[in-house]
């Protein structure tokens, strides 16, 4: 499976003719295994070890492109995702007082 793998991004062209000779199963353990060792990595993980890899809001993050990229879809999912991760940028920054300074149409030639 990992020779197919390197193959099929050694070689972009071949892939066409390539794929129509594997069966479905090898494509659906390849997602099966990438599934499983996401949820392992970013799920189970850090509940057995002190230092978390993802913060609550970045956790409820993933759970929300998850639920939205099952419901409606990969594009809706992305976008959701990116959506959310501009707002936790947003509000990270204003905890720690990245902008010192504020600025209004008054203060503003």
């Amino acid at each position: 499976v990992a020779f197919l793998c390197a193959m099929l991004c050694v070689r972009p062209g071949v892939a066409p003719s390539v794929l129509t000779f594997v069966p479905k199963f090898v494509f659906a353990g390849l997602l099966i295994n990438q599934g499983w060792v996401l949820v392992q990595n970013f799920f189970l993980a850090p509940c057995f070890r002190p230092p978390r890899v993802l913060t609550a809001p970045e956790s409820f993050i993933v759970i929300v492109i998850l639920v939205v990229f099952v419901a409606r879809g990969m594009l809706a999912g992305l976008s959701v995702g990116a959506q959310c991760c501009v707002l936790l940028f947003a509000v990270k920054s204003h905890d720690f007082g990245v902008f010192k300074y504020h600025a209004s149409l008054t203060s503003v030639r």
